[in-house]
């Protein structure tokens, strides 16, 4: 975390500059094995690369691909390929800068020395896609679409995404079963299961998983559940309420249980500053509970009666604690360093410094996940 000069040496104590406790990391699954965005977003690219032959496919970096990452103006893209058959990679997203959105008109590749013509591309903004071309479905030859595949249900169903939900087909001959396209919010929350022995695609607001019991699925707010193909049966607990797309739409109705979250007390010393956070769970702790953490500063300590069982290094992101790991309890201390303006450290967001010193408790909240079983 802190940029050390060469020659210089860690600090004396702990044996390096991270967090003693907490095993987060900004990872894809959290330490309290939720799964965050860029769990969701790996989701996608792990389907694609394990339902379609991309790995036996030779990649290719035309040669007005841009070479340097400094340069913000040429379009970042590859082809992948193998037999006449591939994917067109497009990427629009250099973090931390803003690259123009891109309208790509007759845009040619070449693979196996054809040419291949995608008629009309839009990629914006901190947008990327896999557009496949002359890829096999079934007795079907689909020629390209502007479309990112997702998975292949029961053989004969294809599931592509983009941003928006909409896409260019060009296909050759009659597939077997539909072509179906997802916006990417829902392809994020999409997920394949074997349902009353058939292959299918869930997409539920929240996580879900295989169990021996059935899929549980873990969420906030109101449980709802779309479904392609549609169950024979709606789980247990659930009715079906309408039908999109071909998706039936499954929801249950549940009474929400509040959970409380506040600031009590305040005390300063000029090490730290302690903030005693209190929980109200209100009707119960049967499920999980999260508290919220939104601060400025270099570190702050997560302690409970005393003793410190978690922290975390300021990066401008809410700091995200599950209170059902530590048995719920009614108060929290949280004790937040100060972050000296002149310190040498890297963070993703800048925060408010007064006095040459960043130090703020912004607000806590807390949310319930509620989980349920899904019994196919």
């Amino acid at each position: 975390r802190k940029k050390y000069r060469e020659g210089e040496e860690l600090d004396p104590g702990f044996c390096c500059d991270l967090p003693e406790l907490n095993y987060d990391f900004q990872a894809a699954i959290s330490q309290y094995v939720r799964l965050k965005e860029t769990g969701l977003e790996l989701k996608l690219w792990n389907y694609f690369a394990s339902e379609f032959p991309v790995v036996d496919m030779i990649t290719e970096y035309p040669a007005d691909n841009a070479a340097e990452e400094s340069d913000l103006k040429s379009l970042r893209y590859s082809v992948r390929g193998k037999d006449g058959t591939g994917y067109l990679f497009l990427n629009n997203y250099v973090r931390h800068y803003d690259l123009p959105d891109r309208v790509l008109n007759d845009f040619t590749i070449e693979a196996d020395g054809k040419k291949i013509v995608f008629p009309h591309i839009e990629l914006k903004n901190k947008e990327y896609a896999a557009y496949p071309f002359n890829m096999r479905m079934g007795e079907a030859v689909l020629k390209y679409a502007t479309a990112t595949p997702l998975c292949v249900l029961n053989g004969k169903d294809y599931v592509f995404w983009t941003k928006s939900g909409a896409a260019e087909y060009d296909v050759e001959g009659e597939p077997e079963g539909r072509i179906i396209t997802l916006t990417k919010a829902d392809a994020l929350h999409a997920f394949k299961f074997t349902a009353e022995g058939t292959q299918r695609l869930f997409i539920a607001d929240g996580e879900l998983y295989e169990t021996a019991a059935g899929l549980r699925y873990a969420f906030f707010g109101e449980p709802k559940i779309k479904v392609y193909p549609p169950l024979e049966n709606p789980p247990e607990g659930f009715t079906e309420e309408a039908e999109e797309n071909g998706f039936a739409v499954y929801a249950k109705r549940l009474e929400p249980l509040s959970v409380e979250a506040k600031i009590v007390s305040e005390k300063a010393t000029d090490e730290y500053t302690d903030y005693t956070v209190g929980i109200d769970y209100r009707l119960g702790t049967s499920e999980n509970v999260f508290l919220y953490v939104d601060y400025e500063g270099d570190r702050l300590d997560l302690l409970i009666d005393g003793e410190k069982v978690n922290d975390h290094f300021y990066t401008g992101a809410e700091f995200e604690i599950g209170l059902r790991h530590y048995d719920y309890p009614d108060e929290v201390c949280l004790r937040v360093y100060p972050l000296d303006e002149k310190t040498d450290v890297y963070v993703e967001k800048t925060p408010t410094y007064r006095g040459g010193k960043a130090l703020a408790l912004r607000g806590v909240k807390a949310g319930r996940q509620y989980a349920v079983t899904l019994r196919l």
